[in-house]
């Protein structure tokens, strides 16, 4: 560098600067896009898919509560409106679970158990309800049987998964969170390391560049000075190639030309 003219000088610097600065914006870039991205995986993937899980979990309580008000009931009418109640939250928890079958991002081996519990779950809930309809005692006391020993187990089974399914959210979640602060520690450490590389590069281009204009300055000086008192004898050694050099250089061979024409007229 040392070689290069003042403007290159100043050229490089410049540059190295800017490409420092230009690396520390593309650092901070990167983790802010990638911080963003793991928002968007918390607010499109898990919030969702925890919503999804939770209104399945709503609906077989709803059922259950449902098949239970109608086993309670003696009015055909509502026994009636009971079970299609029943029936409607069990249609959209098999919609729900369709659309889990079509998310990757959850546990594929326990929504096909899910799948496997509801289809379980329903010849005791047909038997159920048409031994409800049917209205006599003996009707409604087997079909509360079925309620105990078959339907009610297998509900508890389906939410007992469906918790598991919830927390296995909850943890991809808080592994996302992890991942993002990690993220966002590691930008905070390169980030401060960069820019403390930023302000020592600065200091040494700028103590660089005071060297290579005050050193040959100095010795102009110096050299002047000399030459007002009448003495030739000082060389002025910075021999870069810039236009510090040149100016040097150009003054040594000035001087030497004064001295060589002076030198006759001593004598």
């Amino acid at each position: 560098m040392k070689n290069l003219k003042i403007k290159s000088k100043l050229i490089v610097s410049f540059g190295i600067l800017l490409v420092l600065s230009l690396v520390i914006s593309g650092l901070c870039l990167s983790s802010v896009q990638r911080i963003q991205k793991e928002t968007n995986t918390l607010a499109t993937t898990t919030l969702s898919n925890t919503e999804c899980i939770w209104e399945m979990r709503r609906n077989l309580i709803s059922a259950q509560r449902y098949a239970l008000m109608a086993l309670a009931d003696e009015d055909p009418t509502q026994i009636a409106e009971y079970l299609n109640h029943t029936l409607q939250d069990v249609e959209r928890n098999n919609v729900l679970l369709e659309q889990c079958k079509q998310n990757n991002s959850l546990d594929q081996s326990k929504i096909q158990n899910l799948e496997s519990l509801f289809q379980q779950e329903t010849d005791p809930r047909n038997r159920m309800i048409a031994l409800l309809k049917d209205g006599s005692d003996v009707s409604n006391q087997q079909a509360f049987e079925i309620f105990e020993n078959e339907y009610n187990p297998l509900q508890g089974q389906q939410a007992s998964l469906l918790m598991q399914i919830c927390d296995d959210q909850s943890q991809f979640a808080q592994n996302r969170v992890d991942f993002s602060q990690k993220i966002y520690h590691v930008t905070q450490i390169w980030g401060i390391a960069m820019a403390v590389l930023l302000c020592i590069i600065c200091i040494v281009l700028v103590l660089r560049l005071m060297q290579y204009i005050i050193i040959p300055l100095h010795q102009i000086r110096d050299a002047t000075s000399l030459l007002v008192q009448g003495d030739f004898s000082k060389e002025l050694s910075y021999d870069s190639r810039d236009e510090f050099g040149e100016t040097c250089r150009s003054i040594s061979a000035d001087f030497q030309t004064v001295y060589t024409n002076m030198k006759p007229a001593t004598n």
